[in-house]
């Protein structure tokens, strides 16, 4: 515990470097910025335009504003925090350069994952948590219990999305070259935080809610805030979220045995 907190403090400082230097290249951050929130924007008005005239299924326009929303806070927070932190983790091991990491005194799965922060993409984050709060309102759903279930439950798809790109990047402790992983989670993350809830039914569900649940990601935040959202919904998140974290520090640390044998 005392190392995580001593490796806490030590992403801290590096947060607040990071952060200098994108003041330094203010067209940069502000780049990414704008790139980030257009690709979002491009998405809700596509929402819009197709339930100009009927819902989808019993989500109208505010419903699917909430799922938007909480797309872009999602995505925002993990771009800002721990992608490109785990983007880099193949090249890092198939280089060497992880040694660099294990030799320091941190904790080296959070320091090499958190270690590379996109603080631009904070911003995104804040204008998706403004989005919701606008669908939530035209829903009249902002109610103390809904938000406290949409910061849980987002909350937990945030730790679910680490566990799974995590996962995929382990790989490279026995591949030489994971590429295909890449293509696989672009394309479902595109195909998958385009799909309301409504949408997903019979065997979807199974594969986008349990087996590659990008599914969840975006619509039981919303679903969350919104309801209804029962017992099932909170087992499915939790038992979802504990697996595949489970099985990402597994992979990792059976990945770091290998790695460090080999490396000695």
């Amino acid at each position: 515990m005392r190392g995580i907190v001593h490796t806490i403090r030590v992403l801290f400082v590096l947060a607040k470097m990071q952060v200098s230097a994108s003041m330094m290249y203010r067209i940069n951050f502000w780049g990414v910025f704008l790139a980030d929130l257009t690709f979002f924007m491009i998405q809700l008005l596509f929402f819009t335009v197709i339930v100009q005239n009927r819902s989808i299924g019993d989500w109208n326009i505010h419903h699917l504003t909430v799922f938007v929303g909480a797309f872009i806070a999602l995505n925002g927070l993990y771009m800002a925090t721990y992608f490109f932190g785990i983007l880099a983790l193949p090249e890092k091991i198939r280089t060497g350069a992880l040694d660099l990491a294990i030799v320091k005194p941190v904790n080296t799965l959070l320091y090499t994952t958190f270690g590379n922060l996109n603080i631009g993409s904070f911003f995104v984050f804040f204008v998706g948590v403004g989005i919701v709060l606008y669908g939530g309102a035209q829903l009249g759903a902002l109610s103390v219990l809904g938000l406290l279930q949409f910061t849980a439950v987002f909350s937990l798809m945030y730790v679910l999305m680490y566990a799974f790109m995590l996962l995929l990047r382990c790989a490279s402790f026995w591949l030489t070259r994971v590429s295909v992983f890449n293509n696989f989670e672009n394309t479902f993350v595109e195909f998958a935080f385009r799909l309301p809830l409504p949408a997903i039914r019979g065997a979807w569900k199974l594969l986008l809610f349990v087996l590659i649940p990008y599914g969840l990601m975006a619509n039981m935040p919303a679903a969350a805030l919104f309801g209804p959202f029962g017992f099932k919904e909170w087992i499915l998140c939790i038992g979802v979220t504990a697996f595949f974290s489970g099985l990402a520090l597994f992979t990792w640390r059976s990945g770091r045995r290998i790695y460090d044998s080999a490396s000695s």
